[in-house]
């Protein structure tokens, strides 16, 4: 409550410049002026001007500057003074200057001539809509609205790519779009009316691949499905490469095997269906990368590997194709010590879906889990199968209820063939159908 009375307190004592004060200008407004530009050696301030030709401009005053070799209003823009005006003797060989990261924007490398007024109308760069970038640093709920408040309430001016920073968390301006664009979407003020967006660059993921008969199927161009989702991760490891993010990705083998004969139905994971046929559900952790400065070529090829041996580590031998059974020489006889009889992989539609998605808010809600160095969580689904699943009805309400009551969002990408037709996502099978109705 102190801390937003303080900021209510900025904003009271905040004055925004209308156009009675270009009356009380000291400087010849129509007037050219020649402006540089400096970097953060020369000053660290947005706009740095001479106060011998300036004299009235004030602390925190708005000015909007006009480019004169160009008329169009993809010229103009709007900077705000410093909390205090400089008479250093370096500014005296210049007459108004700002930084290289807003000239870059418009693509200015050397002195031009401008104009240079009093900002007449406020609303003029108002923004509509901010996006900001966090990365390498948690930022909960609250800091993300007392960032929101506190650039709402003090009416900053802000660029693309600008870096701010509030209580010691720095965060990045990722886009912008003006409400009343007379400029381009460039350089503007936030107000009362701004909405915001964040976009994590640092966030825990989980990509769970589903394991399941599709998964080893051929497609037209005679690749193996599993061989396309190992693609899809390369292009992303690569793309994360590009634009230096810090996700923390771990790659997740999830599935459902049918067993003809199982003696160990007291295990973890064992179920006896409505059916009658004894499934065991498995979730492994295959590995997981945080850092993609560096080559993500032996993480490719380990995961295509693992993929490879997966229907043999499940002993997969009943209903088996004939290309599958090529994919290695030798089936494992047990896993962890416990004997495998014939197995079969189920197909995805009958993917448990729901219990993989409940285990992974399971990993993300653990005791002392939360990071420090990462803001945001997401779960990946990569199925090579249609997007259809068949679903319990009450497991599906705890899992939504879970999903809903924490900052984990959830994505679906189907690899196989699309339907022909509208589908759901989830559906009941007959039998839940009817003990729905008793």
């Amino acid at each position: 409550m102190q801390r937003r009375k303080k900021l209510l307190e900025m904003a009271r004592g905040n004055k925004v410049q209308t156009s009675a004060l270009t009356a009380e200008a000291m400087w010849n407004q129509a007037a050219t002026y020649t402006l540089s530009v400096h970097n953060t050696d020369f000053s660290k301030e947005e706009v740095v001007v001479n106060p011998d030709i300036f004299k009235s401009v004030r602390e925190e005053e708005f000015l909007e500057i006009e480019m004169c070799n160009d008329s169009s209003s993809a010229r103009k823009f709007v900077v705000q003074t410093g909390k205090s005006i400089s008479n250093d003797a370096k500014v005296k060989h210049i007459q108004i200057s700002i930084i290289k990261a807003i000239a870059d924007l418009f693509g200015m490398d050397k002195k031009v001539q401008v104009k240079v007024m009093r900002l007449a109308n406020v609303a003029d760069y108002a923004t509509e809509s901010v996006g900001i970038l966090l990365k390498d640093s948690y930022f909960s709920r609250r800091d993300m609205r007392l960032i929101e408040l506190h650039l709402k309430v003090t009416k900053q001016i802000i660029y693309k790519g600008k870096t701010m920073e509030y209580e010691s968390q720095s965060f990045r301006i990722k886009s912008l779009k003006l409400r009343n664009p007379v400029a381009p979407s460039v350089v503007g003020l936030t107000d009362h009316k701004t909405k915001f967006r964040y976009f994590s660059r640092s966030c825990e993921t989980f990509w769970v691949i589903e394991i399941s008969k599709e998964l080893y199927q051929c497609s037209n161009d005679g690749y193996y499905l599993y061989e396309k989702i190992v693609d899809f991760v390369k292009g992303a490891f690569e793309e994360f490469k590009v634009q230096g993010v810090s996700h923390k990705v771990t790659l997740v083998g999830a599935g459902k095997v049918y067993h003809r004969k199982y003696d160990h139905k007291d295990e973890l994971g064992i179920e006896i269906e409505a059916s009658g046929r004894i499934c065991h559900h498995f979730f492994h952790k295959l590995f997981t990368v945080q850092s993609f400065k560096n080559s993500t070529l032996q993480s490719i090829l380990r995961l295509k590997k693992i993929l490879a041996e997966y229907p043999d580590r499940l002993n997969w031998t009943h209903n088996r194709q004939e290309h599958v059974a090529r994919l290695n020489l030798e089936p494992y006889k047990s896993y962890k010590g416990v004997p495998l009889g014939e197995s079969e992989l189920s197909d995805s539609q009958n993917f448990c879906i729901l219990e993989a998605l409940n285990i992974c808010h399971k990993e993300f809600t653990m005791l002392g889990r939360q990071s420090l160095e990462h803001t945001g969580r997401q779960v990946l689904i990569l199925s090579p199968g249609k997007g259809i699943y068949e679903v319990s009805k009450e497991l599906g309400n705890i899992t939504k209820h879970l999903y809903r009551s924490c900052d984990c969002n959830v994505n679906l990408f189907a690899f196989g063939y699309p339907p022909l037709h509208v589908v759901p996502l989830f559906y009941l099978s007959l039998i839940q159908i009817c003990r729905c109705r008793r």
